[in-house]
């Protein structure tokens, strides 16, 4: 999960009031929490902010809250470290939001955004673009409960056999590379996520 937030790392948030903008089912901020910083604050737009809030909770941690809101209108006194993983390039206006992650830096503080590059994700090209673009015109439940939950168990199960890194990139792996200790706390605190949010 480190990977996703380089350069940034675990030290960086020790005492550190933090921002995730697009945070979905709080995934990393949960993570980050056992990162030691002041506050964590999570904004997300959809109802995946029910699930972050119900995700949280489990972590033992007080000091979080979590935002029903755009991202790209949030607007704060300042974070020390404000981050955005792999939202921006699904917004209809990306520079709002590279906006947003910036306005919500305090002066002198840090932010991060991460986005999908071209290169290295042909699977997300090739197959999960095309689905997302299918899946995202179903009603909801179809697309939790007839397509994301069997795909999750059948990257679960690749993941659990080695053959897949549990990173959500699909990147095949030799076994040493694997990180079971974020990946069995992802799916200890996300069982019903889909394998991007592990």
């Amino acid at each position: 999960m480190e990977d996703w937030l380089l350069p940034l790392r675990p030290d960086d948030f020790a005492g550190k009031d933090v921002l995730e903008l697009g945070c979905g089912s709080a995934s990393i901020l949960a993570h980050v929490l056992d990162f030691h910083p002041r506050s964590v604050t999570g904004v997300d737009l959809g109802d995946a902010v029910l699930a972050a809030e119900r995700n949280l909770r489990l972590t033992g941690y007080a000091n979080w809250e979590i935002h029903k809101q755009d991202l790209a209108s949030f607007a704060s006194p300042g974070f020390d470290i404000v981050y955005c993983v792999g939202v921006l390039h699904h917004m209809k206006n990306p520079r709002a939001g590279l906006a947003s992650v910036i306005g919500n830096t305090k002066p002198g503080g840090r932010f991060h955004a991460w986005v999908y590059g071209f290169e290295g994700n042909a699977a997300v090209r090739i197959l999960v673009d095309p689905l997302r673009r299918v899946c995202s015109r179903l009603p909801w439940r179809i697309t939790k409960y007839a397509i994301a939950a069997p795909l999750a168990f059948a990257y679960l199960v690749l993941c659990e056999n080695g053959h897949v890194a549990p990173r959500g990139r699909g990147e095949i792996l030799p076994d040493a590379s694997l990180q079971p200790l974020d990946f069995q706390k992802g799916v200890q605190l996300f069982p019903a996520c889909c394998p991007c949010c592990l």
